[in-house]
């Protein structure tokens, strides 16, 4: 794993200031690769490198050329098949000179072209040179596991791994905030599409390639999702054998590693069936990492020791007791854009523990979206359920409703679900994962710099006559997985220097299941079926009958009690107040109704604290001192308020 950068100039050879622009890119990715760094500056290009060594660990310096140095690429992530490609490259008369994956990369592209990347099976980012065309080629993999972004304008095309490198390369004064693309932040809780919470600074799409060329920009989709096939090849027994199969291989390739190697293991179904494949395969025990916290309700260790026990793995675990300001500047310095997802909370903190042991983890992330884990489908079922309620009277009703208990949480709950009956997919799915859908969270928005901004929804293209639990898959898979999990999974763990593979987002396993029909994947109201007959054969009854409990953190609990007068200085101080996003009357109704315990609005505080303090760290004029002394922890303040006990007690089993 690694982290890239790279300038190309427009207006002809790089400036004399290059090699410190890069040097600076470089430093700020340092902990996506603390083990070795490269450069390349030639022309009108410059590139750089930071690496995480797992493969060919004396070899696999970048950037790396072809024989004659025209061609250089850098690259962050994993090419699983790359052994492969390599005798077919040598078949064809390449001459290789490393065992490294990143070779394959160039002399497939002499091969192929700028399509090389069809061929490739894997997560990855990858920035290519042909300096005799001329030619920057930036492409990243199928699924979004690793980011890339990208700044472009009339002098120049600046990229990096994360936000953090591009910024380091360019002035303060450019920083300026997307103001749109905040509301839709806002709306979901993570940046949907391209942009990002700056101004002019893009992701480059999963699945895509920019290709930029005698000032010319292009950009290419190379893979999409499968057509559900109707009627299914086979049947629903023979669809379990070959995921199995494809799984086993899926599983088995993720466990190449020259360096120690893991996995994450809460207690729920993907990971315990990674973790179960794991054992299977691998002749030695399986490393395993689970934190929990002191409260029920958001303790997995429990259900992860079962699993552990079960499956004989050497077990360690976390109790957290952590310093949650801390964690705020950790998660937003860490994305560098406001993130509204606080699992970020205990994946850098399994991450964390995960490092003192390996270096690489396997991960079970994508098995919601696959095999219809979340409650939210069940509940895009349970919509047809109503449909037979003229939609006049459905409507009648959620408004009574709203009017009559508007400090109701459950009568907002079921005002709220007729009011989307009465609407057809994806609507009546993007309402329901739109934040300010609450009336107290739009209050604590000032309503004019709201209203002056596109509605705040995803910019999709869907097939309404899609099955709607189906549909919403997909949308999750195109937008909510890359844009929410996997850049969770990524920049926590890459925090910690931990390179974390999925094995069920490998393409043909995501091709494979994308084709089969929606009721193979939940046998009656149970979701994964598939997964668990395929991969859960050996995992204890309490796995396969488990509630979906979500890698979940007290922030409820944290919000009314240690962390009410740091929520109420940061959203209610005197800089809030001027910044023109919110209402202070309303973001104190809100904080109420939140200590009231009526309704749970962590989640909502969650997304405008990490907006506010990002506001502070990336766009305040630098100096500025923050409302609330303290609150802006540094990295090192950080990794101390965390060693030792003051993180938790970890346990080996």
């Amino acid at each position: 794993m690694c982290g890239i950068a790279g300038i190309l100039s427009l207006r002809g050879p790089l400036g004399e200031d290059a090699e410190s622009r890069l040097r600076a890119a470089a430093a700020s990715l340092a902990h996506r690769g603390p083990d070795d760094e490269g450069f390349y500056r030639s022309g009108e290009m410059g590139l750089a490198f930071r690496r995480l060594s797992i493969l060919d660990l004396a070899g696999g310096h970048q950037p790396m050329g072809n024989e004659d140095g025209s061609i250089q690429v850098v690259f962050n992530g994993e090419i699983y098949n790359f052994r492969e490609l390599t005798e077919k490259l040598k078949a064809s008369g390449h001459v290789f000179k490393t065992r490294s994956d990143t070779e394959v990369l160039v002399h497939l592209y002499e091969e192929m072209g700028e399509d090389f990347a069809r061929e490739l099976r894997g997560m990855f980012a990858i920035a290519l040179w042909d300096s005799r065309r001329h030619k920057l080629l930036l492409v990243r993999d199928r699924l979004g596991i690793k980011p890339l972004f990208y700044r472009h304008d009339a002098n120049e095309v600046c990229f990096a791994s994360e936000i953090k490198g591009i910024l380091s390369m360019l002035p303060p004064e450019v920083r300026r905030p997307d103001h749109a693309n905040l509301a839709r932040y806002l709306a979901l809780g993570y940046f949907p599409g391209t942009r990002s919470g700056f101004e002019g600074i893009q992701k480059l799409a999963p699945a895509h390639r920019l290709v930029f060329q005698d000032g010319r920009q292009s950009l290419h989709r190379y893979w999409s999702l499968p057509a559900i096939e109707a009627p299914p090849r086979i049947s629903r027994g023979q669809a379990v054998e070959r995921l199995r199969e494809l799984l086993e291989e899926s599983v088995r390739l993720r466990l190449m590693s020259e360096v120690p190697l893991g996995a994450f293991l809460s207690g729920g179904v993907d990971s315990s069936c990674i973790v179960s494949l794991m054992r299977r395969i691998s002749p030695d025990p399986v490393k395993t990492f689970t934190v929990g916290f002191e409260y029920p309700e958001f303790n997995e260790i429990p259900i992860a020791n079962l699993v552990s026990t079960s499956l004989g793995t050497q077990h360690h675990t976390l109790v957290v007791r952590p310093d949650a300001v801390g964690l705020v500047d950790q998660v937003v310095s860490s994305f560098d854009e406001p993130f509204g997802d606080s699992s970020a909370i205990p994946t850098y903190l399994v991450s964390r523990l995960a490092r003192r042991h390996v270096t690489v983890v396997l991960s079970g992330d994508g098995g919601d979206e696959l095999f219809a884990g979340y409650g939210r489908y069940r509940s895009l079922r349970r919509l047809g359920a109503v449909r037979w309620i003229p939609p006049g009277l459905r409507k009648g009703v959620a408004s009574l409703l709203k009017k009559t208990a508007p400090g109701s949480f459950q009568a907002h709950r079921i005002g709220f679900f007729l009011e989307r009956s009465t609407k057809s997919f994806p609507q009546d799915y993007l309402d329901s994962v739109n934040y300010l859908r609450v009336p107290h969270a739009a209050l604590a928005l000032n309503p004019e710099w709201l209203n002056s901004f596109p509605k705040a929804q995803w910019e999709v293209g869907m097939d309404a006559a899609l099955n709607p639990v189906e549909g919403a898959q997909r949308l999750d898979l195109q937008h909510y997985l890359p844009e929410d999990i996997l850049a969770k999974v990524d920049r926590m763990s890459m925090a910690c220097s931990l390179e974390a593979r999925v094995p069920l987002l490998d393409h043909r396993v995501v091709e494979f299941v994308s084709s089969l029909p929606p009721a193979w994947k939940q046998a009656g109201d149970r979701p994964k079926s598939l997964l668990l007959d395929a991969a859960g054969s050996s995992l204890p009854s309490q796995v396969w009958n488990r509630r979906k409990m979500g890698f979940g953190i007290p922030l409820s609990r944290w919000f009314r009690g240690e962390l009410k007068e740091y929520l109420a200085d940061i959203l209610l101080g005197s800089r809030a107040r001027q910044r023109g996003i919110w209402n202070p009357a309303g973001m104190e109704a809100l904080l109420r109704a939140h200590s009231r315990g009526t309704w749970d609005l962590s989640e909502h505080l969650w997304n405008f604290l990490t907006l506010e303090v990002w506001w502070r760290k990336y766009l305040d004029p630098v100096g500025t001192s923050l409302d609330t002394p303290g609150a802006d922890v540094t990295r090192a303040e950080f990794h101390e308020l965390f060693a030792g006990r003051g993180g938790g007690d970890e346990v080996e089993r």
